[in-house]
């Protein structure tokens, strides 16, 4: 068998390659963020409000650049998170909702 063709009977067509890949990245839970983070705050069953005070001493220590993933079951999470950022200044790259928990990537501006 000539190195050029090694393997070719293996591959698949695209739409059946993109449906395994989605397969696998369901059974994984994999999860792709705006930026990868450099902390993570599991903050299940905490006030929002505790969750804030929390965020704002890490950010403290962060710095410039560093990416927190905060993880949040409380439900006024998203409004909070809004009001946050504009008060502080700080970025939140992206929210978003998987069942009740919102996650939300900040990033450190200043």
């Amino acid at each position: 068998m000539d190195s050029d063709t090694h393997g070719l009977d293996s591959l698949v067509e695209p739409k059946a390659a993109m449906d395994r890949i989605k397969a696998q990245i369901h059974a994984l839970h994999v999860r792709c963020f705006a930026a990868y983070p450099d902390y993570d705050m599991w903050e299940i069953g905490v006030e929002c409000a505790a969750v804030l005070v929390r965020l704002n001493e890490l950010i403290d220590r962060c710095k410039v650049n560093d990416v927190v993933h905060v993880i949040s079951d409380d439900p006024t999470a998203d409004i909070e998170m809004e009001r946050w950022a504009d008060e502080t200044g700080q970025r939140v790259l992206e929210s978003r909702k998987e069942g009740n928990l919102m996650h939300f990537i900040v990033k450190k501006v200043k």
